[in-house]
Parts: structure tokens; sequence; C-alpha cells
């Protein structure tokens, strides 16, 4: 871990960051001006419960902690599409720790989020007069175009979605190191841009309350300077994700599978420090019993009916929070809702 911090470049005007320089800083702007700008500057996350609820500085590191399938995953699907539709240069970094990403869901919500688009445009007159006059076979053939041509918009748009998957900490400060040495200015060299760092789940292996309570009853045997390894790694972690976004000046979604807050131990603190918005997501499954006549004989029956509320809660950076929550769903093609 030392020596892969060590090894972290310091961020220079060099070639490899003019471009991303130019593009950060306006002509003849002042340092103060520029601070202003990116403090006041607001961006949308593009999950339309999270922008409704909270306000977002460009730079912002926005966790979403809570226990297994409450959402978390999607939410970070949600939030990856909007980046790379908005414009044909722009990209996303997503970094999969647990092998959880389903390429068939994202691209599912692609095509619904395309279609829904398409929907929302108003329909020229003219198309809409000529397709009146079109034979059933002619309409089949425009379909059948229509869907090679959405298939296509579907697979230029994931083509600018890169998607890294580590298998431990390690490897994962490695890849960050890759990030910001080599593939970011290459980005930026052939004029791309990045809309976002997306992590999916930093507890998979470096889960900050986890790891720092495993080897907690070895503490008291070590010397009082003596540094936890666990703590090594989280403020590896934290020292090469401020660097890349710095670097890149976009702000970083990372999920955590928690059921509970604590940042009692230094590692702990460290993560707390650096993430400057955190939302708590919960899910509860409700059950009632509905009667229904159409049973053999059209006699009632009763059946079980489930029904799941999922909520957000913000608990850190967002002030003015609903205290209960709000309530989302998950839609079976377009996702967060």
């Amino acid at each position: 871990v030392a020596s892969v911090v060590a090894s972290q470049p310091s961020i220079r005007m060099n070639h490899h960051h003019h471009h991303h320089a130019s593009a950060v800083f306006s002509t003849d702007e002042t340092l103060a001006s520029f601070l202003n700008r990116s403090v006041a500057e607001r961006i949308q996350i593009g999950v339309p419960v999270l922008d409704q609820t909270a306000s977002f500085n460009r730079t912002d590191v926005v966790e979403l902690c809570g226990p297994a399938a409450t959402g978390k995953t999607e939410f970070l699907y949600a939030a990856c599409l909007p980046h790379v539709l908005q414009a044909p240069n722009r990209h996303l970094v997503y970094l999969d720790l647990d092998y959880k990403f389903e390429p068939y869901r994202v691209s599912q919500m692609l095509h619904a989020m395309l279609e829904q688009e398409a929907h929302k445009r108003a329909p020229d007159p003219a198309v809409a007069e000529a397709r009146k006059k079109q034979t059933q076979i002619e309409r089949n053939l425009e379909a059948e175009e229509q869907r090679r041509r959405r298939h296509e918009e579907v697979r230029t748009t994931l083509e600018r979605l890169h998607v890294f998957s580590c298998t431990n900490s390690l490897q994962f400060l490695a890849t960050l190191k890759v990030l910001a040495t080599d593939f970011v200015p290459s980005l930026y060299e052939r004029g791309g841009s990045l809309g976002a760092i997306v992590v999916d789940n930093i507890s998979a292996y470096c889960d900050v309350m986890r790891e720092i309570k495993t080897n907690q009853a070895g503490a008291s045997r070590r010397s009082a300077g003596a540094q936890e390894p666990q703590h090594s790694v989280v403020e590896a972690i934290v020292h090469s994700l401020t660097e890349l976004r710095n670097m890149c000046d976009v702000p970083i979604l990372v999920s955590r599978r928690t059921a509970r807050e604590e940042y009692d131990d230094a590692a702990n603190l460290i993560w707390n420090n650096f993430v400057v918005k955190r939302a708590s997501l919960g899910c509860a499954v409700f059950r009632q019993q509905r009667r229904t006549a159409d049973g053999p004989g059209h006699e009632p029956r009763t059946i079980d009916v489930s029904h799941v509320e999922r909520t957000i809660r913000w608990v850190k950076g967002v002030t003015g929070a609903t205290p209960g929550g709000v309530e989302f769903t998950i839609h079976p093609a377009l996702g967060v809702r």
C-alpha cells in the first residue's frame, strides 16, 4: 500500500493535462473567481428522486448506503446513463468491486430511456401523413430500421461506459492509479470528457467498518505508533479517489453495504470526512390479504398481496431533508423512479 501511495504522481500541468486544464479554467480567470464558480456551480445527478431532494456541487462525493436489496446498484445504473447520453464525447468510469454489474440490465434501461425520449418528441406532420399511405410491408420495414438504429445507438452509448472489475483492494488501488496516469489523460487528449466516477460497492472487500473491526483484537498488542493495515488501505483509497476527482473535476458516486453507521475509529473518520453527502436506503415488505371473486366456480377466495416500500433518507450534507425519507420505486424497465 505504501509503495502504491508513494508512486502516485502529483497533478502537474504537463502535456497530458493541458487539454483538461483548458476545459476547467476559463480564459484570464482569477483563482478567486474559479473557486467561487466551482462552489456555486450546481449539477444534476440524473436521478429525479436524488435531484429533487438535494443539490449537488460538481465535485461532491455522494454515498448511498444501506442493507442488501435496497436498490443501491439500481441507483448507480440510473445515474450512469444520463451522463453518457448528454453528449457523444461524454464518458463514465464504473468501478465494479463485487462483480455485480449486469450489462443486460443497463442495456434494458438504456433502451427504455431512448424509447421514452422518442415518444416525447413532437411528431412531424409531414412524416405522419406519409405513414398513412404506407403499406403494411413498408411499415414493418420502417419499424425494423428504427429498431436497428436504436440498437446501434445503445451500442455506441455503452462503448462510453467503461467498467473496471477489481477482485481486491490492492487491485482497486492499482486501477485508480492507471486511471489517473493513463486512461484519463488519454481520454482528454482524444477530445473526450468524463461525466462521473461510480464505485459499486466500496464495502465488497474494503468496508471501512468491517475491516477495521476484524483486527481490533490485535490492536492492543501493537505499539501505540503502529498503523493499522486497514487504516492504510482506506487512507490510500481516499487519497487516490481524491486525486482522481480533482483531476477530472467530476462527482463520485459510491455505494456501501451497511446496516449501521458508526465512525469511531481512525479509518472510519477518514472515510466519513471524504464523503460529502450520504443517503441511507431502506426497504420494507408489507403483506396483506385480499378477497377476490375469481376462484373455481366464481366463489370468493383470499390471496396474499405484497407491497414493497423503498425509501431514501439523507443523513449527511443535505439541509432540510425529510426526516422520514422519500419513497421511490424501481421500474422494471426504467429503473429508479
